[in-house]
């Protein structure tokens, strides 16, 4: 699987780019006064996948079939939402649990001292092993996430090449397909976060000025469709890599037949 200047480019190498960009910036804007388009750019993304998924050379897709857009971009919405379920479950309980500590710490310290010299020791010690503890829940709540983010995207491209829901939950045949194509999927992960970071901070200094500033919501919907765009190219890739080169454990393959875009 390689990743160079002629794959980072590709869609600026379609015809119709600027139309194409123009329309996903535009639904981008969109999305800002209502969310639920975002579904539209979340389903381009997945009509890249899925065309690279069954072995198709990286395309910039048209924006027809807005209805199975939308259908597409519901379904990863729910992979992402069910794969992340675990990270806000443990975020709600572990801040509600370091909470009740909290005040249970400070609430112990202040009944016990009847010297306020008790309270002038023991509040030092207490904070710091809060904010210690808050910080681990942090840490630690920022890597299962990145895990699971990571999981859900082996997931979605499981699910587009059996072009089944159901394929994206089957957890065991997901995990044998992540063993199988670890290095493949993790290129594309890489790639993808490395892509946003970086456009990420350029961005943030073109802000500095002000006509620039004034494009930002526009130039935003530009990044956002080609990250997604990105996005969905390399796991597909990473996907028919795996089922043509594995270099791991075996997972149940799905059929390669070339997609239309």
């Amino acid at each position: 699987m390689r990743v160079d200047g002629d794959l980072l480019t590709f869609p600026f190498r379609d015809p119709e780019w600027q139309k194409r960009f123009l329309i996903g910036s535009a639904i981008g804007l969109g999305a800002i006064i209502f969310f639920p388009v975002i579904f539209l750019i979340t389903g381009y993304q997945l009509r890249a996948m899925r065309n690279t998924i069954h072995g198709g050379d990286p395309a910039l897709p048209d924006w027809d079939d807005v209805g199975s857009l939308l259908i597409d971009g519901l379904k990863m919405f729910l992979v992402s939402f069910v794969y992340l379920l675990p990270v806000f479950i443990l975020v709600i309980g572990m801040y509600v649990l370091m909470l009740a500590l909290g005040f249970g710490v400070f609430g112990l310290v202040a009944a016990l001292a009847e010297d306020p010299t008790v309270i002038a020791v023991g509040l030092p010690f207490a904070f710091p092993l809060f904010i210690a503890a808050f910080v681990l829940v942090g840490g630690l709540t920022t890597i299962l996430s990145l895990f699971l983010v990571f999981m859900s995207m082996v997931a979605v491209t499981r699910m587009l090449a059996h072009d089944d829901l159901s394929a994206a939950f089957d957890f065991r045949e997901v995990w044998g397909l992540l063993r199988q194509g670890f290095k493949y999927y993790l290129i594309a992960f890489v790639v993808q976060y490395g892509l946003g970071l970086a456009i990420g901070v350029l961005l943030q200094f073109l802000s500095l000025t002000i006509i620039l500033i004034c494009l930002m919501p526009f130039l935003t919907g530009v990044v956002q469709m080609y990250v997604g765009l990105m996005s969905g190219t390399l796991f597909g890739m990473a996907y028919h890599q795996t089922q043509t080169n594995p270099v791991g454990t075996n997972a149940a393959p799905a059929p390669s037949e070339p997609a239309s875009v």
